[in-house]
């Protein structure tokens, strides 16, 4: 059986894109997986290689910045020169470009995930040395991209993106969307501490940060007490402390993640569409929303738009005008929820899931 090298820096127990390529993977190949953090699933086996750094991308010292951008992608390297897989699956740039080099005479076996507008990130040009690096990046993804068969994004934005910026035709669209698999069982602690609530249950999942503009959506909701209430579940980066009608959770499992969601009313994605890679963004909580029969009220961009003006789910919203997400807020008083509700079940049901879209991938394994 070939050996098949899935790669990812992400805390890969709350990457439910890693694990879903996991199952397919491990069916059809000796697979490996490097990742970051503690992995369990149950029922499957292969080699997990745990890279155990706590670091992130915005690293606060230069230690940290040379510790996340070189030294891992040099243990990377090592890894793959041991390993020896015949095929590498490389979940973004920063584990494209070790692949790439280690992998440089068999470069057609590589998989290139873009789950995102690498070089257009938030926080790329915030000073002069971060825009040194981010031209580095650049310079290398538009140059080593060409050069292989298979590019996978997440939406046909990006895609778009891709073929005019760097001139490709080889680039495959598979979005982030959830299993059709609803049987699995919520957060107990989550559970027992909104049951009773009456007001309309608005929820965010996803990182606390100013990246995903949670503070903004924060100080919005403090002023609805009587009508509405926040719940935030993910890693609190930037201390926010709950009140009467917001409650903050810490991230969960993602086995969890659509039977948690369900307790609520209205999924909320308050992300600015201020740089290039959030204007052409399709990130998964949108899908989980759905998944679990929720009112969409999510930023604005064409992707988002065409899934709300088709399916009818819910609101969009430029969440960097306060007036314009207080002047939606206001509907909600008045509004009929389980339609729209039902709307996003049935959309996520007829197209959204994974059932359907990993037949791209699948296409594509069958042809490397």
């Amino acid at each position: 059986m070939k050996k098949f090298l899935l790669i990812t820096f992400s805390d890969i127990e709350y990457d439910s894109r890693i694990l879903r390529y996991i199952k397919i993977l491990n069916e059809r190949y000796e697979l490996f997986v490097i990742g970051n953090g503690k992995l369990h699933l149950k029922n499957i086996n292969f080699n997990y290689i745990n890279l155990k750094y706590s670091f992130k991308r915005k690293n606060k010292n230069f230690f940290e910045f040379f510790y996340y951008y070189f030294y891992l992608k040099f243990k990377v390297f090592f890894i793959i020169q041991q390993i020896k897989p015949s095929f590498i699956h490389a979940n973004d740039f920063e584990t494209f470009l070790p692949s790439y080099i280690s992998f440089i005479r068999k470069r057609i076996r590589i998989i290139y995930d873009s789950h995102e507008i690498w070089c257009k990130r938030d926080g790329v040009e915030r000073n002069l040395f971060t825009r040194f690096i981010n031209f580095f990046d650049y310079i290398f993804e538009k140059k080593i991209i060409k050069k292989i068969k298979y590019v996978i994004t997440v939406s046909d934005s990006i895609k778009k993106y891709f073929e005019k910026n760097y001139n490709l035709k080889n680039v495959y669209v598979i979005r982030n969307l959830p299993e059709n698999d609803l049987n699995q069982k919520c957060d107990e602690h989550i559970k027992e501490n909104i049951k009773n609530e009456r007001r309309i249950k608005f929820v965010y999942i996803g990182p606390l940060n100013h990246e995903r503009n949670v503070d903004f959506l924060y100080e919005i909701f403090k002023n609805y007490t009587c009508y509405f209430h926040l719940t935030l579940i993910g890693k609190n980066h930037i201390g926010l402390k709950e009140s009467s009608n917001i409650r903050i959770f810490d991230q969960i499992a993602e086995n969890k993640v659509i039977p948690t969601l369900k307790l609520f009313d209205v999924g909320i994605h308050p992300m600015r569409t201020d740089n290039l890679n959030h204007i052409n963004s399709l990130p998964n909580k949108i899908f989980q929303y759905m998944a679990a029969s929720l009112l969409l009220f999510i930023f604005r961009n064409n992707e988002t738009k065409r899934i709300v003006e088709r399916y009818k789910n819910g609101f969009l919203a430029d969440f960097s005008d306060k007036d314009e997400v207080l002047k939606i807020l206001e509907k909600f008083k008045n509004l009929d929820l389980e339609n729209f509700k039902k709307n996003s079940l049935n959309a996520f049901l007829k197209e959204y899931n994974w059932e359907k879209e990993k037949k791209v991938y699948l296409n594509i394994l069958k042809n490397l």
